[in-house]
């Protein structure tokens, strides 16, 4: 079993602002995505719906803070330490 390394930093941002590294693409992998999203201070995210598509997400927040809507409902995201946030 072979397995492969990315250097997100060596990756070209791309999607709005050049915020989205597919980190996907570089490692072939078919069964789930994996994107590197990074924002400066104050900025918004894009809004989305999985509804429709049933997907999972996965979020790890790496550095900073920052605020997620979800079903209605703001929620507030502190780093201390690594966290990871599944919605579905």
């Amino acid at each position: 079993m072979g397995y492969s390394v990315v250097n997100v930093d060596e990756l070209e941002g791309e999607g709005p602002g050049g915020a989205v590294r597919f980190v996907r693409r570089e490692l072939g992998v078919q069964a789930f995505g994996i994107n590197w999203i990074e924002l400066p201070p104050a900025a918004e995210g894009h809004e989305h719906d999985e509804a429709k598509s049933r997907h999972e997400e996965v979020n790890v927040v790496i550095r900073g803070s920052g605020v997620y809507h979800v079903e209605g409902e703001d929620r507030q995201h502190h780093w201390k330490g690594h966290k990871c946030t599944r919605s579905n």
